[in-house]
């Protein structure tokens, strides 16, 4: 069952920075923190876990949160993209697949790479990043992924110190059933049957 809650937050602008209690798939209540939430809650019988809206929901949102981690090996999941364009190049690179970015992002050089160029048609759009935002250009290019070839949407960011290329929901996910298997580090793309 989809979460009906998701696509109320989305159209809902009253959720917007609000911590909420859902139910059954749907918000049942909504308050300002955590405990102002758990005190309205705390004599209801009833099952619920919380959410907390980003105040930007509905903007685009690439994320990429450094923080050290404890472990001396630490894995990072990614997985090779073909694209058809680099053949003769090299035609394959290494993408983070990341389930809470929006859109997939390439680097301005590896835009740069692919023959993109930055025209007076171009809308520059903007992302909100964990402290910041980018300037992006919105292009299309072809993609292989496990046999399946595609056209695929990349922001393609125009500050060259943005080091990550990332492999977001848009599309892929929709294509794709993503398994992440830590302990195994690996990460399984299993091609949708009802898309291909």
């Amino acid at each position: 069952m989809k979460n009906i809650w998701q696509y109320d937050i989305q159209t809902n602008p009253i959720y917007k920075g609000k911590i909420i209690a859902v139910v059954d798939y749907k918000i049942y209540d909504f308050a300002d923190s955590y405990e102002e939430l758990a005190e309205r809650l705390k004599d209801k019988s009833i099952q619920y876990y919380t959410f907390h809206v980003p105040k930007n929901i509905g903007s685009v949102r690439i994320l990429s949160l450094k923080i050290k981690s404890l472990k001396n090996n630490l894995w990072i999941p990614t997985y090779p993209v073909y694209f058809p364009t680099l053949d003769k190049k090299g035609g394959k690179e290494a993408f983070l697949v990341d389930s809470g970015a929006d859109i997939s992002l390439v680097t301005y050089a590896f835009g740069k790479r692919l023959g993109f160029e930055r025209t007076t048609q171009d809308v520059v759009l903007r992302a909100q990043g964990v402290g910041s935002t980018i300037e992006y250009l919105m292009k299309k290019v072809t993609i292989t992924i496990e046999g399946i070839t595609f056209d695929n949407h990349f922001a393609w960011v125009q500050d060259e110190r943005i080091e990550d290329m990332i492999l977001g929901r848009e599309i892929v996910f929709d294509r794709f059933d993503i398994t992440f298997k830590q302990a195994e580090e690996s990460v399984i793309f299993e091609p949708r049957n009802d898309i291909i």
